[in-house]
């Protein structure tokens, strides 16, 4: 009993290897609205630059849940978590849609305006202080502070 659960522990490790090198050398695109890459894989590494929704990548590197890519049109390269890239094509608006690039994340997420817009009408909801809150960006030098503030664990720096 004890060779078999050794070897089935060997199978999962060797697969999740496989699976983390099979992006190596991929085409990815970005699934965020805007997304920075950074220098490194720790969080509040320096940004190497920035990227839009649909931004193609070719992966160079997989490291734990990030991933280093470079950029097909863009000449950046750097880190970014492997959860902001898609090996699916992502379509922009302006690229023969008529939606907009948030439409299509929500449309994703089987939510849209018409779908919020009849929610909010039916239960007689008022989201003006939180479509105030999305406008409100915090930067990662401004959260970095409020960690090391609170004594909150920053992470460990390459």
């Amino acid at each position: 009993m004890k060779r078999f659960s050794i070897l089935i522990l060997l199978c999962v490790c060797g697969l999740c290897t496989l699976q983390a090198q099979s992006l190596k050398g991929k085409t990815v695109y970005a699934t965020v609205k805007e997304g920075k890459l950074k220098s490194s894989t720790w969080f509040f590494a320096g940004a190497t630059g920035t990227f839009l929704y649909g931004d193609e990548f070719t992966v160079l590197e997989h490291k734990g849940s990030w991933v280093q890519v470079k950029g097909v049109k863009k000449n950046i390269t750097g880190w970014t978590p492997e959860s902001s890239v898609t090996t699916k094509q992502v379509v922009v608006a302006g690229s023969g849609t008529s939606a907009s690039a948030s439409e299509l994340a929500l449309a994703g997420k089987a939510w849209n305006s018409e779908v919020e817009k009849a929610y909010v009408d039916a239960n007689k909801l008022d989201y003006t202080i939180v479509n105030s809150m999305e406008t409100i960006t915090v930067s990662d030098a401004q959260i970095f502070k409020f960690m090391q503030d609170g004594r909150l664990n920053t992470g460990e720096a390459e």
